[in-house]
């Protein structure tokens, strides 16, 4: 199928486009823009003493959970950023992520932004989450489609069907 491939080239394109966003200086700590204003100075600065506070692991789950733009689940976090339920509990409690609801999790776009710099200053390890992010919806997709095939067209695999091409569209989108 064309989608799996579709999706590995959005992702490798955003790889690419946020690695020359901060190589470029537009990022939220290089950005010439923020860095005429103090109190943006200091949000910057704010997130670098707050990641320089982080475990290893929380760290690591953090910079990789940052190509989740429309939230996550703990499987997700799990499959792309081998995150485990008391990491991200640990980052929840440090508001550096918010847990919607007892499924989902979502992080702040500033955050995000700065965790993907943070992401994007080690290329080997960028490569492999985009690489797993692209392996995870991919698979997921598998996984919809076989359920339809499976059951017919029954109304709770063709929710779910429907549900995966949103979130799935979604990923490509932003």
């Amino acid at each position: 199928s064309a989608l799996p491939t579709l999706a590995a080239y959005r992702l490798t394109a955003y790889s690419g486009s946020c690695l020359r966003c901060c190589a470029h200086g537009h990022g939220l700590a290089g950005n010439r823009a923020v860095a005429g204003h103090a109190r943006h100075r200091s949000a910057a600065a704010v997130f670098q003493t707050a990641w320089t506070l982080l475990t290893a692991d929380e760290a690591h789950t953090l910079a990789r959970c940052a190509l989740f733009w429309g939230g996550f689940t703990l499987a997700a976090a799990q499959a792309v950023a081998a995150a485990t339920p008391a990491t991200l509990e640990a980052l929840v409690q440090k508001s550096l992520l918010r847990q919607v609801n007892d499924a989902r999790y979502a992080m702040h776009d500033l955050v995000r932004q700065f965790a993907c710099e943070q992401l994007a200053l080690d290329a080997a390890a960028t490569h492999a989450t985009h690489a797993a992010h692209a392996a995870y919806f991919s698979e997921l997709w598998g996984a919809l489609r076989s359920a339809l095939r499976e059951s017919g067209p029954r109304a709770a695999a063709r929710e779910a069907l429907a549900n995966g091409i949103a979130r799935f569209g979604a990923a490509l989108l932003e």
